[in-house]
């Protein structure tokens, strides 16, 4: 089943202004600098991001807007082994760090790839999607996460960062204006006031409008257009030196027009046959391609859908209009961070309560007649609590210590409304979830050179589930929700299973042995595990299958270098990586269910991220990965039963590199920036069966920008994203009963200018 989800918080802001090596540089400059040291928190304590031995990319708010990053997923595009794709505007999040993720999208799944705002563990793929506003930095952590990280996670971890308030400050701020062809219009940022010497403010916000970026033609229209507002408040209290309180809270809101699909027709036309079910076929034409290749047709062309004779990734066809394709997203959240400083370690204590709403249809026939539309309903809510002891990175031995609960509850409705042959089918169901974990690491310097860090994490997971699978009868609407199925009562082949419970536990963690050659450069070899708890499988349509699959582990080995050369001209970071993936948590597409299995794979590759300023003013940088994922044991994967041994993982391009040039100069006295970007995105299957037109056979993206800085604060810009206005996809799904496959479009030709006012 295609399923997708959503949140939203905003808009990335700041501008990326790179070294100047001896020459006067503004605060903002050195904020903005690619070669500048950022600060993570990585191992939960303030630590340089070159001196930390795990694999991570971190950007300031100021790289970010640059970089062209607007929203989440625009990440992908600047930090390699990360793919993030989406089907819808801002939600149906998938993330895959290193070949590592799960290509689901329920609301009641899990993600491998953990992300984190703030202190606040984010479950449900439907609190993926926002974009970010008034950040002040995003660090991605590449590799399993076993020991100090909420929920344990497989992939990788996302940590957004938001700009706090200070009491030490007096009125600051940030606004960005953007404004740009399909009607954008996006003014983001944030402003901060002391209102004492303990106590200040910041609020945050973003209003996004867009109109639609594909060509529906044949209704002649534009869809998927964007209309997001939120805003965040923090207020931060210091009763004295060593304690303080941060109470923050938000709320956001979408009503953006949902995604449209291109279709690839697949059904060889001689193998087409009626019975008394209807028609039906047994094979697949030879090849298959965008829209109706010649000697190939669908199921959906016999109940009178003509071919789609238009090959154009960005031209696609929908009987939905905006009104009847508008996702409903409304989300909330609060949480109280308080820390206490004893002088040698922290007590943190970390609590946070996040709520969305969610309704929004789909048309998954990507035709213009009324055939197959899907309606989501999802209503997540979570609770988290984090307790920890810090020590304060002095000494030999620094360490971590902590405990943590998380709990649950999420309502799923999902009607899959067939009204071109008068039936229909779903799934609703409501699942609670408890966690609690226990976690220690510590970290031992040897010598001033050699240290060695060990981590242990305890987790127990416990699912609880009521499930219904129902059929009914279609009356023909294009929008079918879960009160109108209730309204005309389940039919033949309904089932409910309520109650089912299971619980899980798993001891996981890390060992990291790094060595400083020098003060500029690191050397480190890591083995960590990864968990990921059991899921219920939501998608099914049989109660034989509608179970719990197991959970997922990762076993991963890294060695890496991290170093900076030549009086900090030339940043060279290298990872190789070699992952043993047991019962990975694959999605079966078919029949428009969407079924879990389990799968054994192996992951290997390697990763570069090389920075050098050559001569003054001139930043050159560069994001390299190779990755090599196959599938060791899964069987039965294919409609014939046959297994997928040998197949790629989905999601894991062979290779991927980002590419960017930028030159500041002085002009007027004033700075001046120019700066052009490539990115490569090798062949990717978005199907683990490997088939050929349900992927993409790989692409380049050129971006660029000019950036002139009128006044202290204020600087102005022009850009242009996709400049060639590649065509191209980000993701696709398998619809076999119907004879057909439905491919994502990617972003047309983007372009406009922007204001950055900072004060």
């Amino acid at each position: 089943m295609i399923a997708r989800s959503l949140l939203f918080s905003g808009a990335m802001g700041s501008s990326i202004i790179a070294l100047s090596i001896g020459s006067p540089v503004h605060a903002q400059d050195a904020e903005a600098s690619l070669m500048s040291d950022i600060v993570v928190t990585a191992r939960k304590r303030d630590e340089t991001a070159q001196s930390v031995p795990v694999a991570i990319s971190a950007f300031n708010g100021a790289q970010l807007e640059a970089l062209g990053v607007t929203e989440s997923k625009d990440l992908g595009k600047f930090t390699p082994g990360l793919q993030w794709k989406s089907d819808s505007p801002f939600g149906g999040n998938v993330i895959f760090v290193r070949g590592v993720g799960n290509n689901t999208t329920l609301f009641t799944g899990s993600p491998a790839v953990a992300v984190y705002l703030d202190e606040a563990y984010l479950n449900s793929q439907a609190f993926h999607g926002f974009s970010t506003f008034d950040v002040d930095r995003v660090e991605v952590l590449k590799g399993p996460q076993g020991t100090l990280y909420g929920r344990n996670t497989t992939g990788g971890a996302i940590k957004y960062i938001t700009r706090q308030p200070d009491p030490d400050k007096g009125l600051t701020g940030e606004v960005n204006v953007n404004l740009g062809n399909f009607g954008l219009r996006k003014v983001d940022g944030g402003i901060g006031v002391a209102l004492s010497e303990k106590a200040a403010l910041r609020i945050g916000f973003v209003s996004h409008d867009r109109g639609g970026i594909y060509d529906d033609y044949v209704r002649d229209t534009k869809t998927t257009d964007v209309n997001v507002k939120a805003i965040r408040l923090q207020l931060l209290v210091k009763p004295t030196e060593k304690f303080s309180i941060l109470l923050g809270g938000t709320y956001a809101r979408s009503r953006s027009d949902d995604v449209r699909f291109k279709r690839v027709d697949t059904v060889d036309p001689a193998t087409i046959s009626f019975g008394p079910g209807g028609p039906s076929f047994s094979g697949r034409c030879a090849n298959p391609g965008v829209g109706t290749a010649p000697g190939c047709t669908s199921i959906l062309q016999l109940l009178g859908v003509p071919d789609d004779l238009n090959k154009d990734a960005f031209k696609v066809q929908s009987n939905l209009s905006r009104r009847e394709s508008l996702e409903r997203v409304d989300s909330w959240g609060a949480w109280l961070t308080m820390n206490y400083d004893f002088g040698g370690a922290t007590l943190t204590s970390a609590t946070s309560y996040y709520h969305l709403n969610l309704k929004g249809p789909q048309d998954v026939d990507a035709t213009a007649l009324n055939i197959a539309a899907i309606y989501d309903e999802g209503r997540p809510r979570q609770f988290s609590q984090e307790v920890r002891l810090t020590s304060d990175g002095s000494g030999d031995f620094r360490w971590v210590l902590g405990g943590y609960y998380f709990r649950e509850s999420i309502t799923q409705l999902k009607p899959v409304n067939l009204a071109g042959i008068g039936i229909g089918f779903g799934s609703a169901g409501k699942q609670k979830t408890d966690a609690i974990a226990a976690f220690a690491e510590g970290s031992y310097r040897f010598t001033d050179a050699l240290d060695l860090t060990v981590g242990l994490r305890w987790s127990r997971d416990k699912r609880d589930v009521d499930f219904t699978y129902f059929t009914f009868a279609s009356d023909g609407r294009e929008n079918y929700r879960y009160a109108d199925v209730l309204a005309a009562g389940f039919g033949p082949g309904s089932f409910t299973l309520n109650g089912r419970k299971k619980a899980w536990s798993n001891l996981s963690g890390r060992i990291t042995l790094s060595y400083k050659i020098d003060d500029q450069a690191m050397v480190y070899a890591s083995a960590n595990r990864g968990y990921k708890g059991g899921e219920f499988n939501f998608g099914s349509d049989n109660p034989v299958t509608a179970g719990f699959v197991d959970p997922e582990t990762v076993d991963a080995f890294e060695v890496g270098i991290k170093s900076q050369w030549f009086d900090r001209r030339l940043r060279f970071n290298a990872a190789a990586f070699y992952y043993k993936y047991r019962d990975k948590q694959e999605t079966l597409f078919d029949t428009g269910t969407a079924t879990l299995s389990n799968a054994d794979a192996r992951v290997k590759g390697v990763e570069v991220e090389l920075t050098a300023v050559p001569v003054q003013g001139l930043t050159l940088n560069a994001g390299l990965s190779l990755l090599d994922a196959k599938y060791t044991d899964f069987p039965a994967c294919q409609p014939d039963g046959s297994a997928c041994d040998g197949n790629r993982l989905s999601d894991s391009p062979t290779s991927t590199l980002n590419l960017l040039a930028k030159y500041d100069f002085d002009l007027g006295g004033r700075t001046a920036s120019i700066q052009g970007g490539a990115n490569w995105t090798a062949k990717r299957f978005f199907d683990f069966r490997n088939v050929g037109y349900i992927a993409d056979d790989g692409y380049w993206l050129f971006d660029a920008r000019a950036s002139y800085e009128i006044m202290d604060g204020l600087t102005a810009a022009l850009w242009v994203q996709n400049i060639a206005n590649t065509r191209y996809y980000t993701n696709g799904f398998d619809v076999s009963a119907f004879g057909y496959s439905l491919l994502l479009p990617g972003t047309p030709r983007s372009y406009g200018g922007s204001i950055n006012y900072r004060f």
